[in-house]
């Protein structure tokens, strides 16, 4: 991501980092296609949801189904999902924005 927006995402007051994670599908959209789909901005937003203060991990959560429609299948699957076989497990709250999107009931959206 550009340095800006960079800075918004390290910035040190929470707030600053909220409204990154808030707004950050229009931050990224505005970047274009390929900047959307890059392993630069994924990362950056999987720092968001991994932040030390709740209130920016759940603004985070809130969007991660507007940016896995953004970043495409396969990058989802990369930066998303591939890192909860490896132990790496996200919060509840990321796992239910990843799958609130789809049609079909799952075993996760049943409550299974």
């Amino acid at each position: 991501m550009p340095g800006v927006i960079k800075s918004f995402i390290q910035d040190m007051s929470w707030r600053v980092r909220h409204v990154a994670a808030d707004k950050f599908c229009e931050l990224a959209a505005a970047l274009g296609g390929s900047m959307a789909q890059s392993d630069a901005m994924l990362d950056d937003f999987v720092r968001l949801l991994s932040d030390d203060e709740p209130e920016v991990r759940t603004a985070a959560a809130a969007r991660v189904g507007e940016v896995a429609r953004l970043a495409g299948g396969a990058q989802t699957i990369k930066k998303f999902l591939k890192p909860m076989g490896s132990g790496k497990q996200p919060g509840q709250s990321v796992l239910q924005a990843i799958v609130a999107d789809t049609d079909e009931p799952t075993a996760f959206t049943r409550g299974q």
